[in-house]
């Protein structure tokens, strides 16, 4: 939360470096970005090592959606209560021709799990009645 905070004081779109390592899995050699921030530390204010930190978030998932070679993008987890990240991310994502698909009704976070237990129950209920 304080990140975000931060991220939100400023207008950036600069990011940070990483390296995907592999195919499947994909492996993010988070280096780069760990000894970019450091010597950020002592030149950069807090809002734009945040701004930088959240755009480099949001690189990295285009970079894998573009991987995965997938049309429809979801976004869901905790850490999509973060305004900036999802907004970040979905600006990326549909810029670059895809469709996402965030939250709108159900809390990305443990609020939606029962839902998801819902579903999970019913289906695998209709499923052993049709087996």
């Amino acid at each position: 939360m304080l990140l975000e905070q931060q991220a939100s004081e400023i207008n950036s779109v600069d990011s940070y470096s990483y390296k995907l390592v592999g195919k499947s899995p994909v492996i993010i050699d988070w280096q780069p970005m760990i000894i970019e921030i450091l010597d950020d530390l002592s030149q950069q204010t807090k809002s734009v090592i945040a701004a930088k930190f959240h755009n480099t978030l949001a690189e990295i998932m285009l970079n894998i959606a573009n991987q995965a070679h997938q049309q429809h993008i979801v976004l869901s987890g905790g850490c999509f209560q973060n305004a900036y990240l999802t907004e970040c991310c979905v600006k990326k994502l549909e810029s670059a021709g895809y469709t996402v698909f965030t939250h709108e009704k159900i809390p990305p976070n443990d609020g939606g799990i029962a839902l998801g237990q819902l579903y999970a129950s019913v289906f695998n209920s209709n499923r052993k009645k049709t087996t």
